[in-house]
């Protein structure tokens, strides 16, 4: 398995949702990258536009610096898996 913060993890993430599937860019607990890292086992995440807070785990202390490009892709509309995953193909696998 891909480590956490990895492009290549997260596009093969969002390929693998439903890409009609909306989600929330203003909800920090439950919003694109939240839902991603909740799917990799952190289970107390909260998300804003640069960092990743995983409270009670053992990287980089309580939070992670977003990589770069990651809100990039999470931000614009439409807020759909789908365009989410065609944004991250062409912003992150340059």
């Amino acid at each position: 398995m891909r480590p956490v913060f990895d492009n290549r993890a997260f596009i093969e993430w969002l390929d693998n949702q439903p890409p009609t599937h909306a989600y929330q860019y203003e909800n920090c607990k439950d919003c694109l990258i939240a839902q991603y890292l909740k799917f990799r086992g952190f289970e107390n995440v909260t998300v804003d536009s640069k960092y990743a807070y995983m409270h009670g785990t053992f990287i980089d202390g309580d939070n992670r610096l977003l990589p770069t490009g990651w809100d990039d892709v999470a931000e614009p509309h439409p807020r759909t898996f789908g365009a989410a995953a065609v944004r991250a193909r062409k912003a992150l696998l340059k």
